[in-house]
């Protein structure tokens, strides 16, 4: 990937996916100063079953591109999955035709189930999107994880939500804050991460040899 970024830079037509469950309740429970033996004041724990709501975004260095919001108890499936895909092309011929009709959008999304079901690679192939090649379980180098959906974190902190509609505002109002420069940044920052897991793994190479 770094040697075809070098060659023949490709950032700009990569679109980005992923999905992310976002809390009712985001509060998190405060760190207590106590003086030697003063009991802990009482603070009631997360529950473990907290209601939570389920987004699938697609973005590029250009903006946000399409995203959805999961009904309650549905879950994500090759088929819905293929549907979002479908959606998301729509999308992307509107906001962003030069990248439909000049260039190839190249996919990058992980390694869930729905995204190597039989079914999405062939409506992949159909919709002729290129899907880039990305190490399983790496978070560190797809930039929803690092760059989009950590800033998403940081902007729900602290925050409480009394339903799905509060949920799905909070979350346009995160998109629309977003400065111009912000989906660039987080698509520019790949190769030097690209960079960063080969020099790790050769040190490891080197300390097993």
């Amino acid at each position: 990937l770094l040697s075809r970024n070098k060659a023949e830079p490709f950032l700009n037509p990569i679109v980005k996916c992923d999905e992310k469950w976002i809390m009712y309740d985001n509060r998190k429970r405060s760190s207590q100063w106590l003086d030697k033996d003063e009991p802990p004041k009482h603070c009631p724990k997360r529950d473990v079953h907290q209601k939570k709501l389920m987004v699938t975004v697609w973005w590029s260095g250009s903006g946000v591109i399409h995203h959805s919001f999961m009904e309650p108890g549905q879950s994500i499936t090759a088929d819905v999955y293929c549907y979002q895909l479908d959606e998301m092309m729509r999308n992307l011929a509107i906001k962003q035709p030069k990248l439909v009709n000049r260039m190839t959008p190249i996919h990058l999304h992980d390694n869930a189930r729905q995204h190597a079901a039989r079914m999405t690679v062939s409506k992949l192939q159909q919709l002729k999107l290129e899907t880039l090649r990305h190490p399983p379980y790496s978070p560190d180098l797809a930039p929803t994880d690092y760059h989009f959906f950590q800033n998403l974190n940081n902007f729900l902190s602290g925050k409480k939500f009394n339903s799905a509609q509060a949920i799905k505002v909070a979350f346009q109002e995160f998109i629309d804050s977003r400065d111009p420069g912000f989906y660039s940044k987080g698509i520019s920052e790949l190769p030097l991460r690209w960079q960063k897991c080969i020099v790790v793994y050769t040190h490891i190479s080197m300390c097993i040899l």
